[in-house]
């Protein structure tokens, strides 16, 4: 299955990876509260693989509340602060 077919309002004719980054930018100002494992790995620039790996380590919280795993927004967050050394 393409990624494009797996995030909702993108279609998978002529979708560049900058229409699709472009999309989750516009959802974050428009205040979406969490992601999938693939779009969590767009935003991150990392495959879906890492993500689980991130998840399993605990670098990462997921809720599991539903049948598949939404990473909040604000853990994405988090994980950026707190891994990102300081130069």
């Amino acid at each position: 299955m393409k990624l494009t077919s797996m995030l909702p309002g993108i279609s998978s004719t002529n979708t560049t990876p900058v229409t699709v980054t472009a999309k989750i930018a516009s959802e974050i100002q428009l205040g979406r509260l969490a992601y999938s494992i693939a779009e969590t790995a767009l935003i991150l620039g990392i495959s879906q693989r890492s993500v689980h790996r991130l998840l399993k380590r605990g670098l990462l919280s997921g809720s599991k509340a539903l049948r598949k795993i939404i990473i909040p927004q604000t853990e994405i967050v988090k994980f950026l602060l707190d891994t990102t050394e300081d130069a």
